[in-house]
């Protein structure tokens, strides 16, 4: 039987012998020595961590930048670096010519050299600049292109005006300057200088017109610029370019100046204005029959080739168009026309003016005077032969403001001359010819001053029967009386007639028409106008030769609140010859230095020396023996630009110029049974004359045709009526 095992004895190990494979380890001294070696990995291991993180911060701060300059500064950055390579230059386009009538050039361009820096920014901008503009003899403004060149501004040092000598100075400087360059842009001219300088304005800089035609047709003259892309380097020197889009000329203009009439005008202004001491003027001639501006000149003028020696800035305006004054006397064409045309009196009506002033108890306490008494009575045309003041308040005070104003602006008063104007490019495009528009003709054109019935008191009547109480502008004026000289029809006058471009020319079509009164009445009219020249105020005017109708005017200037007793302004206004007019020409001289200067004394000599010269350089016959006061028509002729279809009045020309194998009868109504009997014999008729006083009834009717030998009938009646007045008269 088995014991029970008593416990089990743990063996005892051997010891181990010293110096035994684990006896360093295990050895409580040989732990003391490890102790370097454990704090020497633990160090490595800080720091491996420590490189660890800042190697992964600084990865990740890359990323952030790298994010923030692709992603979110992508665009800004990629254009700030597309700055510093390219830069886009716009290329200017060639202007169009601008040609008088005959095709005489008034402005072209050519190639002027400019004058450019690129450079980055410069160490010393005060010698560069001085070494420059030395070179260029000169420079304008050199403080700022000092201080542009200081930042490194791209800059333009003289634009189109540096010469080839001078670009040949820059190019020779030794050393060079660095970022300076050179190309050619189109340069403005203006061969004639000082020559219809307010009418054709000028261009700045940058191609575009400032003033007058130059700025009116600039969307079509100016043509479309180009562009080219620069390539500069760091210090935005440019080392390469492309063209990206060529540059297209603009069309040229024709006008309906005629540069020799325009010559005369201007020379015969200045001679009177210097004569007389006045403060300047303005002349205005038109082709009668269509309204052409011939010729407008003003003064003072200036050279357009050196507006910057203009001493003032109203040198440069317009004065034709732009400023307004009170007509005066040349104004009582139109109440006189309206009279005629209503019936209200007859050329021969009387009225008393022998007082030699007038006023009336509702006027205020104001008075009207005569500029010379006359004793007696004056007949309707007398009153405006001779000019005077009261009668014609007498007759306009029969009329009242409706009618006055009415009449007015059928003479075009209270508007503007000059309506929209529209024309086509010439040649075609893809989508046909290209429409081109401008709202007016004249730029800056003063409408005037006309008041609305509404607002007359009774004095005002008086006033504007005078030619006051209004203000228009001189183009107005020539136009009203031009209607006179077209039979009645109001013609607005035309600047430019033509465009023109790659040998392709289109004519513009003349302006709007409207009628101002009948031909009967502007014949009555014509038949006033001729007497004030032959024996009224406008003598001075008369040309030997030639039958000459005209107006004169002298008028007060409006001088701090009250009419001045030495400032005045000098008209006088006219057309010739008078039957079968080519010219209307205007002449005011602005407050001439002695105060008696008047329209006939100073304006009309201006009239007759430039109307001589036009007459005989257009070679218009001479009318020494004056034709009929009536006109005949031609089968077929209207009135210019008027279309018969709504204007039927016929075109009107000398009786003596209609040819043998087309007579056809005058209109004779309201022309004296003497005279029309006279016409009638010069045109072979045998006449007979039933009653007296003036032609009420005609055979054959006017417009028929008739042959030399024919008997014509002609009845009067006496129908002079007189006109009942607050003041005595026959």
């Amino acid at each position: 039987m088995a014991t029970p095992a008593g416990p089990k004895k743990r063996r005892r190990r051997a010891p181990r012998e010293p110096g035994g494979l684990f006896a360093h380890f295990d050895a409580p001294e040989a732990r003391l020595a490890d102790a370097p070696t454990v704090q020497w990995r633990q160090t490595i291991r800080r720091r491996i961590i420590v490189v660890v993180a800042v190697l992964t911060l600084w990865a990740v701060g890359i990323e952030t930048r790298l994010v923030n300059l692709q992603v979110w500064q992508h665009d800004f950055l990629k254009g700030y670096a597309n700055k510093q390579r390219d830069r886009m230059r716009d290329v200017l386009g060639r202007r169009g010519d601008i040609l008088d009538r005959g095709g005489n050039i008034l402005a072209t361009s050519s190639q002027g050299h400019t004058v450019y820096v690129s450079a980055g920014e410069i160490d010393k901008p005060k010698e560069f600049a001085k070494k420059l503009c030395d070179a260029l003899n000169g420079c304008d403004n050199t403080p700022n292109l000092i201080e542009r060149f200081r930042k490194g501004i791209f800059t333009y040092v003289e634009r189109k005006t540096v010469s080839e000598e001078e670009v040949a100075a820059v190019k020779a400087l030794d050393p060079p300057l660095p970022g300076v360059g050179f190309e050619r842009e189109p340069l403005r001219q203006y061969p004639n200088g000082r020559l219809l300088a307010h009418v054709l304005g000028w261009v700045g800089t940058d191609n575009i017109g400032i003033e007058g035609v130059e700025a009116t047709y600039d969307g079509i003259v100016r043509g479309q610029d180009g562009q080219t892309l620069d390539m500069v380097d760091a210090h935005e020197r440019v080392f390469n370019w492309q063209l990206e889009r060529p540059s297209t000329p603009g069309i040229t203009l024709e006008l309906t100046i005629d540069s020799h009439l325009q010559y005369i005008a201007e020379r015969e202004l200045r001679v009177a204005v210097n004569e007389h001491k006045a403060d300047g003027g303005t002349v205005i001639i038109l082709e009668s029959s269509t309204g052409d501006v011939l010729a407008l000149a003003n003064e003072p003028t200036f050279d357009l080739n050196k507006k910057k020696l203009a001493p003032e800035k109203g040198h440069r305006r317009n004065r034709a168009t732009q400023d307004t004054y009170e007509p005066g006397s040349i104004f009582k064409l139109v109440p006189i026309a309206a009279a005629l045309e209503q019936e209200v009196v007859q050329l021969d009506d009387q009225f008393d003016v022998s007082a030699g002033k007038i006023s009336r108890d509702n006027w205020g306490g104001h008075k009207i005077d005569d500029y010379t008494r006359y004793d007696g009575s004056l007949s309707v045309m007398d009153i405006v032969v001779k000019s005077s003041n009261v009668g014609a308040v007498q007759i306009a005070e029969h009329l009242g403001p409706d009618i006055l104003y009415e009449y007015a602006k059928r003479f075009g008063f209270g508007q503007r001359v000059s309506t929209e104007t529209f024309g086509f490019i010439p040649g075609e495009g893809d989508d046909g010819p290209e429409k081109w528009t401008v709202p007016t003709e004249f730029p800056g054109e003063s409408v005037g001053l006309l008041h609305p019935p509404k607002d007359w008191k009774p004095v005002n009547i008086a006033s504007f029967s005078i030619g006051y109480y209004l203000s228009a502008t001189p183009l107005q004026l020539a136009t009203a009386v031009n209607a006179i000289a077209n039979g009645g029809v109001l013609v607005r006058p035309r600047l430019v007639r033509a465009t023109r471009q790659n040998g392709d020319r289109v004519e513009l079509l003349p302006h709007s028409t409207q009628r101002a009164v009948t031909p009967t009445t502007a014949m009555m009219l014509t038949n006033i106008m001729e007497e004030v020249v032959k024996r009224g105020t406008g003598r001075n005017a008369a040309i030997p030769g030639y039958t000459v109708a005209g107006k004169t005017g002298t008028a007060r200037k409006y001088i701090g609140g009250a009419y001045s007793a030495t400032e005045h302004r000098a008209s006088f206004i006219g057309f010739v010859p008078s039957r079968d007019p080519v010219f209307t020409i205007l002449v005011l001289i602005d407050s001439p230095a002695v105060a008696t200067d008047t329209g006939g004394a100073v304006a009309a000599p201006v009239f007759k020396r430039i109307a001589e010269i036009a007459l005989r350089d257009s070679g218009v016959s001479p009318t020494t023996e004056p034709v009929s006061r009536i006109f005949a028509r031609r089968r077929g002729d209207s009135l210019p630009g008027v279309p018969t279809t709504s204007l039927p009045a016929p075109a009107y020309a000398p009786v003596g110029a209609v040819d043998s194998e087309s007579l056809r009868m005058p209109d004779l109504s309201g022309m004296g049974l003497r005279s029309a009997t006279q016409t009638l014999t010069r045109l072979g008729l045998l006449v007979k004359v039933q009653g007296d006083g003036v032609v009420v009834t005609q055979w054959p009717s006017a417009g028929s045709a008739i042959e030399r030998g024919e008997e014509g009938v002609l009845q009067g009646t006496r129908q002079v009526r007189a006109v009942e007045s607050s003041e005595s008269h026959p």
